[in-house]
């Protein structure tokens, strides 16, 4: 039922729709230690960030970041405050990668059966 209500959802129509579709993207990336943390000093130290995005595709000449979420929630503020900072990162690992704007992060909860704007 959790995949019928994705498969039937407005994002999974998008993704059909998509200029460019990538799966499981992983990267490896450096930025400055400031631009991760708003705590860190303009001290030129970088940081390396590694990841994977579970699905970002670009529509127009932006990416849109899609991260699906199985957490057993009852509200979409939990995935919120857990996951916001990760799609940061990943939103900065893909602006970095394909020199895009990324214009979407995107939680889908199988839980809620709903998708989730940052």
């Amino acid at each position: 039922e959790a995949l019928n209500t994705f498969f039937s959802s407005d994002i999974f129509g998008r993704i059909e729709k998509a200029d460019e579709l990538h799966r499981e993207m992983r990267f490896l990336t450096e930025f400055d230690a400031n631009v991760l943390s708003k705590e860190a000093e303009k001290t030129g130290e970088k940081i390396i960030i590694q990841g994977a995005v579970d699905l970002c595709f670009k529509e127009a000449d932006s990416i849109v970041i899609l991260d699906f979420k199985t957490d057993r929630v009852t509200d979409e503020k939990q995935l919120i405050e857990a996951y916001a900072e990760q799609l940061r990162y990943y939103a900065l690992a893909c602006e970095k990668v394909f020199g895009l704007p990324v214009k979407e992060k995107i939680i889908y909860s199988f839980c809620l059966g709903k998708e989730i704007r940052l």
